[in-house]
């Protein structure tokens, strides 16, 4: 076969095998934070502990996957400030939430063994409005918690936003279990 018949050929080939490769890709992989922010599964290990407080990530049954055991073992009146057991969302999220209406759901029930009978929820940042903590009772089968916040064009530096959740406001170590922790501007 002469070159110049050989080298289209060959690139035609390659062409489509790499399109057909491709067309099994799921999402385009680009990352775009005005999507929301969530965290599930393995990644529930990525939330933040303070002292005095845990989080213990193990398989649950009634979820059907991986959730995070979230304890308090003291008073959250008498504790120093802190957005609790929290997640720190990244610059891009900052940005992306400026300015909007932001929901956040925790997907959530009562632990297992010592049960909380409730826990608080709030979303922080730095240079911008906080939602402040907000309470809800727990119960015995996961539902969605959802709290809804118009976070304000912060002034200055952004020093950085945390969803953060305070699972046992008496600090008694009473439990709960959270599969996921959502956050997305509002439609």
């Amino acid at each position: 076969m002469k070159d110049y018949l050989f080298y289209p050929l060959c690139a035609l080939v390659v062409g489509v095998m790499i399109a057909y490769a491709l067309s099994f890709k799921q999402d385009n992989g680009v990352f775009n934070p005005s999507d929301g922010f969530v965290l599930s599964g393995e990644d529930l290990q990525y939330l933040q502990i303070p002292e005095r407080l845990e989080r213990l990530v193990t398989n649950d049954v009634q979820s059907g996957g991986l959730t995070a055991v979230l304890t308090s073992h003291i008073n959250k009146k008498t504790a120093p400030p802190s957005a609790g057991i929290s997640v720190r969302l990244g610059p891009a999220y900052e940005k992306a939430f400026e300015g909007q209406e932001l929901i956040m759901t925790v997907r959530a029930r009562a632990g297992d063994n010592t049960p909380s009978s409730g826990f608080q929820m709030g979303y922080f940042s730095i240079g911008a409005n906080s939602s402040g903590w907000k309470g809800y009772s727990l119960t015995a089968d996961y539902q969605d918690y959802v709290l809804r916040f118009k976070k304000t064009v912060p002034k200055g530096d952004v020093g950085g936003d945390y969803a953060g959740i305070w699972p046992d406001l008496d600090g008694l170590g009473r439990s709960m279990n959270v599969s996921s922790l959502k956050v997305e501007i509002a439609p």
